[in-house]
């Protein structure tokens, strides 16, 4: 995605696959002609794949159905959140475009409560949702 864009909303759709090519141009174009030579700039071009993510642990999100053409205002939902052995339903939340309103912990059952606002237009698509470390996504269906 190029971040000079003029986007808004929900942009995961957006995203675009990394590749050495595309992160050289990107480079090129922030730094300075002449400020560095070539071999540094492609060096910095691949430092990327010389990296690599630590897997986020799966969250397991139950909830239900939100309908898009149901989205003419604001709609509660609530998320029941567990995940895998790295899950703390203590860590921070991240809902992406949803608002978290209330929320609730089962500790014998590890599993966290979410009630939500989804906000009225959210376009048709996922929807990620961090806890901590922990990921998952939730999707708003046509």
């Amino acid at each position: 995605m190029d971040i000079q864009e003029d986007l808004s909303g929900n942009v995961a759709g957006d995203f675009i696959e990394y590749t050495y090519e595309l992160n050289r141009t990107l480079i090129g174009k922030a730094i300075p002609p002449g400020s560095y030579p070539d071999e540094v700039l492609d060096a910095i071009a691949h430092y990327p794949e010389t990296t690599e993510c630590a897997g986020a642990c799966a969250l397991d999100i139950k909830h239900k159905k939100i309908q898009f053409a149901k989205l003419v205002k604001p709609r509660k939902v609530v998320l029941e959140i567990t995940g895998g052995e790295d899950f703390d339903m203590y860590s921070r939340i991240d809902l992406g475009p949803l608002t978290w309103r209330k929320k609730s912990f089962n500790r014998k059952k590890n599993r966290l409560k979410v009630e939500a606002l989804v906000p009225a237009g959210l376009r048709p698509g996922k929807v990620p949702i961090w806890v901590g470390s922990c990921f998952g996504e939730i999707e708003v269906v046509p």
